[in-house]
């Protein structure tokens, strides 16, 4: 990874490395332990957010690491969606495996963004089908629906991201396409509700 990042900055391109943890575990990538890593090679070119930083802190460390054309930014998924970064080309994602498709398609999609193209690498120790499918494949919602098969839909009641659900007559899994029309459908409905007055009446006597 080391020759890596300084053949890239040789190029005078940045690098994004993103940690599934913030602090040091036994068995999973950390950001503080990349950190420490890479100080000593890259100290004055290294960067660090996550969620545990203060907004303005975090702000000010995007700001910097932009204005360096050799830098390195460690992270968390913070950096997965919202950020104009054209000038980062190599991505390393440690631990890949620990994250869903969605977010490793976002992820990936933060390199690349300018003119020049972009390397992905997913950072793991296990043969992983996902990863597979996701690297021959770049449809987010083909992604996303894969995902959502192999996974499982989970509670979403109690914000449990994993197992499948247990409605009676729904399948979350086989019955995706007519869930995301009948969301289409809710959309019209409310937008044009003046349009269909005796449905304005259904839907305000429900709510008294």
């Amino acid at each position: 990874i080391m020759n890596l990042i300084k053949e890239n900055q040789a190029l005078l391109n940045q690098t994004l490395i993103v940690a599934p943890q913030i602090e040091k575990s036994e068995n999973l990538y950390s950001v503080l332990e990349l950190y420490e890593k890479f100080k000593d090679e890259f100290n004055d070119h290294l960067y660090v957010v996550h969620g545990k930083l203060h907004d303005d802190e975090i702000q000010r460390t995007f700001n910097d690491f932009i204005k360096d054309e050799k830098g390195i930014l460690i992270s968390t998924t913070i950096i997965e969606v919202g950020m104009n970064l054209k000038d980062a080309t190599l991505l390393f994602i440690m631990d890949a495996h620990q994250f869903g498709l969605s977010t490793l398609h976002q992820l990936r999609g933060r390199i690349g963004r300018g003119s020049k193209s972009g390397i992905c690498y997913l950072v793991s120790d296990k043969d992983s089908e996902r990863l597979q499918y996701l690297k021959d494949n770049y449809d987010g919602f083909k992604l996303s629906e894969y995902d959502l098969k192999l996974r499982g839909p989970g509670i979403f009641s109690d914000m449990i991201q994993t197992g499948f659900q247990g409605f009676k007559y729904l399948d979350l899994t086989n019955d995706f396409n007519l869930l995301k029309s009948m969301h289409e459908d809710v959309l019209y409905y409310a937008q044009n509700i003046e349009k269909f007055p005796r449905l304005k009446k259904e839907i305000a006597y429900k709510m008294v």
